[in-house]
Parts: structure tokens; sequence; C-alpha cells
């Protein structure tokens, strides 16, 4: 089977949007459920930042098994203004383990470099452990200074956002 990443286009929204929820589904659980809703609501909306972002998937065989937004500038998210930054990396859960996240992930690192960016960062969360991982493994190191907290609306906890970045190095 051949894995193909490419750049995504307006037709692969309502895709991306379905492996988004599959994919972040199973962490209902470590959020408080207003969060989390919130966040499923977000993951539906993808035609609302299409114009800020650049969308990478890997498919195989015509179907998209993961994928991953590229912002040039992640500043709206609590990063650094200038900080290029990747949000929504997802991959469907029957196609983990076959290094998908990882070919996301480096596709970003290429699409930063390109534009002149110093660094990529992203948030995620602390109970995603496989992410954490991942991130670590290809370099980022934290950055606690730009965690965010978001509380619940309905005072039923909060979900804490690590803040990861890898400086960009030019070739």
């Amino acid at each position: 089977m051949n894995l193909t990443l490419r750049r995504a286009n307006r037709s692969d929204i309502a895709a991306i949007e379905a492996v988004c929820v599959a994919a972040f589904s199973e962490y209902a659980a470590h959020s408080p459920k207003t969060i989390f809703e919130g966040y499923l609501e977000e993951l539906r909306r993808l035609a609302d930042y299409w114009e800020e972002s650049e969308a990478y998937v890997v498919e195989e065989n015509g179907r998209i098994l993961g994928s991953a937004l590229f912002y040039p500038d992640i500043s709206s998210e609590g990063l650094p203004l200038g900080w290029a930054g990747i949000r929504k990396l997802a991959v469907l859960p029957e196609a983990r383990g076959r290094r998908i996240a990882q070919r996301l992930v480096k596709a970003c690192l290429k699409a930063a470099s390109d534009r002149g960016a110093d660094v990529l960062a992203l948030h995620t969360a602390s109970f995603a452990a496989p992410a954490v991982a991942l991130y670590e493994g290809l370099g980022f190191r934290r950055c606690g200074e730009y965690d965010l907290l978001i509380p619940d609306p309905e005072g039923q906890g909060e979900l804490r956002l690590l803040a990861y970045r890898i400086d960009i190095t030019s070739d």
C-alpha cells in the first residue's frame, strides 16, 4: 500500500473534518465535556479558517488517513508573533503506526522553512501521550511559558495545552 503526502484542496474539507473528529474523539474522557464538545464543533468548521492555513494530507488509494494544518503565523493561538505553527494534526485510529503523523509534521517543517520561519510551534494536551512522544522524538522542546489553560465555562475543570517548539534550521 502506497501512502501519498500532498497539499489538500477545498474538496478535501469534509474528509479532513471526519479524520479530525475520529482521531480526537478518543480523548473525550480526558477533557471537561463542554470544552471537548466545543472543540469537536471547531473541528467540523475547517472551512472557516481554510484561507489562513495550508492543509496537508496523507492518503492511500484516494482515502485520506491523516491531516495537519500549517499556519505561517500561529500568533492567534497564544504563541509569539512570527512563529509558524501546526494545528489539528490527526490520523485515523485504524491508520496509526504507519508514520503518517511524522510525515505530516515534516511537511509542516518544510513549509515553515520555505517561508523563512525561525520557529515551528504547536499546542497539545498532556494526555495525548503518542503526540507528545512524536513531537519530542522529532526534536520539539517544551516552551511552558506559552502553555494555555482553558477553563470550562460550566466550572467543571479546565484543560491545559502544552506548548512545544522546534527551531528551523536552514540547509
